[in-house]
Order: structure tokens, then C-alpha cells, then sequence
């Protein structure tokens, strides 16, 4: 309409003021049409927030909202469905007030699971935290273990798992399986059986401490015979 009445108006075939007319109008639509733009803009980011993203690839293991339930989001954030990535799994693990000294940010925790007997399954401490917790009047400190993804043995969430954290290793060392250390007369000793058949007590020095065997720094050389099991004269050796 605008273009239509500047032609006649060039011709003189229009009055001035219905061309001013038209040109106000045509501001006012521009306007209207700028509003109009804006409005659909807000509808269409009104309209995103219905599309639902997960922020991790993984499974949907629950879901808490069905189809047709009105879902109100205020403060709290609505959980809708649970997605979970075998890949990422955590772990806490309770650590005694005895042994949270030495336990610090990185060490290597390894553990095992029932629903893999004999597998030792690796994991990481990334994190100690403060806050004790107490559990049947033992005071327990909270850990959390990165799990090291294991293709060939998955983990599920929930599992109960019995860890022992690494805080110390020593490497090409000589060690003795600590059931041959046999405590006499307040000394830690070891008894070796010679080439002749004799058996003769050994004072070990000890170095690093495990839960099956310890390093020995002297006394003992590689390739010794140790007994793990004494009889005493006159008992039965059992089974």
C-alpha cells in the first residue's frame, strides 16, 4: 500500500496526507511485526524447555515422571528420570579413625565383589572428607574411590565391595608370607629348614608390612626354605 501510494502521489494522483498515512502505518506494522517476532522468540524458548537432554550418555534406569503428570520445577530441581553410566561409578568407601592418617588424596584402593569372586577390581582416592561418621560407636571417615572402568567384569551401583587402600609398595624385593612369622619368648622369628633336614630360628629384620607378607631387609635369602606351620612334639599336625 505504501509503494502503491508514493507512485500516485509522484503523479500527482494523490494527496499528500494519505500518503503521510500510509507511511505511518507502515511504521506501525513494522512495529507490530517486531513485536510479534519477539513474542515467538519467547514461545520458542518457552516451548525448549519441554525438550528434556540428558548430561551424560548412559542407561535410564528410572524413571519418576509419567506421561501426563503435570511436573512443577521451583527451587528443587525435578528429577524426571535416572541415567546412569557404568563407566563413571564412584565408590564410598568407610575408613577407620586409625587408618585415615595414612590414607591420602590418589592412593590406589583396590577391592572385590561378590558377583565376582576372585577378581581385584582398581579404583583411586579423590577425596577425604572431614566429617566423621559414626557406626556402632567406631568413628568412621567418608572416602570417595574412582572406579576404574572394567569392560570384561561390569560393576552395578549399590554392590558391596571390601577395599583395602595401598599406602605404601616397594618393588624387586624379598618377602616372606607373614604365616611363617611365629612369635617366641617376645621376638618375631622364622624358622628355616637347612639342606641337611635341621631347622634353625631366624631373627628377620622387617621392612615393609602386608596383609600377606612382609619385606625382609636381613637375615633371610632368597631361595630359603620357611616353615608356616610348627607341630608341636607330641600333637597332631591338622589338616
Amino acid at each position: 500500500t505504501l509503494d502503491r501510494t508514493k507512485t500516485l502521489a509522484s503523479k500527482g494522483l494523490e494527496h499528500q496526507s494519505n500518503l503521510d498515512t500510509a507511511e505511518e502505518e507502515s511504521r506501525v506494522t513494522h512495529y507490530e511485526v517486531q513485536a510479534m517476532r519477539a513474542a515467538l522468540e519467547t514461545l520458542e524458548v518457552q516451548r525448549s524447555y519441554c525438550d528434556i537432554f540428558s548430561p551424560i550418555d548412559g542407561v535410564v534406569s528410572q524413571v519418576a515422571a509419567q506421561e501426563g503428570e503435570t511436573v512443577v520445577s521451583g527451587l528443587q530441581v525435578s528429577n524426571l528420570i535416572t541415567v546412569l553410566d557404568s563407566t563413571r561409578l564412584e565408590m564410598w568407601i568407610y575408613v577407620d579413625e586409625t587408618d585415615v592418617g595414612r590414607t591420602r588424596e590418589g592412593q590406589i584402593v583396590e577391592f572385590h565383589v561378590d558377583a565376582h569372586p576372585g577378581k581385584v577390581f582398581e579404583g583411586k582416592v579423590e577425596r577425604v572428607y572431614p566429617e566423621p561418621e559414626i557406626r556402632d560407636s567406631i568413628v568412621y571417615y567418608k572416602a570417595l574411590v574412582a572406579v576404574t572402568f572394567d569392560p570384561s567384569a561390569p560393576l552395578r551401583p549399590e554392590m558391596t565391595t571390601q577395599c583395602r587402600i595401598v599406602v605404601e609398595q616397594a618393588e624387586g624385593v624379598l618377602t616372606v608370607p607373614n604365616a611363617a612369622l611365629k612369635w617366641v619368648d617376645g621376638r618375631q622369628v622364622v624358622f628355616v629348614q637347612e639342606a641337611s633336614g635341621a631347622i634353625r630360628e631366624v631373627d628377620p629384620e622387617l621392612g615393609l608390612e602386608g596383609l600377606d607378607r612382609s619385606e625382609v631387609l636381613s637375615g633371610l635369602t632368597e631361595g630359603d626354605n620357611v616353615a608356616v606351620q610348627l607341630v608341636l612334639p607330641g600333637a597332631t599336625k591338622e589338616g
